[in-house]
């Protein structure tokens, strides 16, 4: 089944395909972030007149996996990358990584979105309509093609089961709980209640005295250093989302609307 291979902002859009640009940016960026080929780091700024505060900086922690992220993801790390180089020591902060996500991709993000679609057009899953507008403007429309239908299905498959099954599994089988989250990879960021859910899990395993070479022999996929890797990105993602929320909420940047209309749902 290819959904795995699908992207968290990837399989957003599957999901919703009016899904905004703003939100499969977070998602992006949260992906990297729980990944590792990102993180954040407290720098300590002085603002003109003398006074410190702290401020949370990217930084690429792993350029190897940052050169093989989705194609649409190069211009966030290329932003990140181009931050840091103007300001080594508090380049790459969340406020000017908005303001230069915002230049680049427009006020709602518009041209980030439209590379995802176009990433999903390439492998099949979403096909571009032209139609018109009050029957007098052309734009072009997204909507799943039949392969595209069928991995929305998958997809929604999967995310209803995990929803359903987590919170019983965290309370009684904690290493089921694992390997289902460990098996869904980045997937587990499109979940509602995740980030309740990881450190219940994470207090659970370590109640049972389970890690990776405890865990019985049917769990041979299960990698404990995903749910370490989730549960230490939490406060990140918590930092990176008020901020860049904070951040992208004021100022002004770039036009670059929403290529790719409203979106349809509809299969070929």
């Amino acid at each position: 089944m290819a959904e795995p291979m699908l992207s968290a902002a990837e399989a957003a859009l599957v999901n919703e395909l009016k899904t905004p640009g703003r939100a499969l940016l977070k998602t992006a960026v949260s992906q990297l972030l729980m990944e590792k080929v990102l993180r954040l780091e407290q720098i300590d700024r002085r603002n003109w007149i003398g006074r410190q505060s702290k401020v949370q900086c990217f930084r690429i922690a792993d350029p190897v996996a940052a050169a093989r992220a989705p194609g649409y993801a190069q211009p966030l790390i290329g932003l990140i990358g181009a931050s840091v180089a103007a300001k080594p020591d508090t380049g790459g902060n969340i406020e000017d990584f908005a303001k230069r996500a915002k230049q680049a991709f427009g006020q709602d993000f518009g041209k980030f979105r439209a590379s995802v679609l176009d990433a999903l057009a390439a492998r099949g899953l979403v096909e571009m309509r032209a139609e018109k507008v009050l029957w007098l403007f052309p734009t072009k429309t997204p909507y799943l093609t039949a392969a595209g239908m069928s991995m929305k299905e998958a997809l929604l498959t999967r995310l209803d089961d995990a929803e359903q099954r987590l919170p019983a599994l965290i309370g009684s089988r904690p290493t089921e709980a694992a390997a289902l989250i460990a098996g869904l990879g980045a997937m587990v960021l499109l979940l509602p209640n995740w980030r309740d859910q990881l450190p219940q899990l994470g207090t659970a395993l370590r109640a049972a005295g389970v890690n990776h070479d405890t865990m019985p022999t049917s769990y041979d996929s299960f990698d404990d250093t995903a749910i370490t890797t989730l549960g230490d990105s939490l406060d990140t993602l918590d930092s990176f989302d008020s901020g860049f929320d904070s951040a992208s909420d004021s100022g002004s940047g770039g036009d670059g609307g929403d290529s790719g209309g409203d979106g349809g749902s509809g299969g070929d």
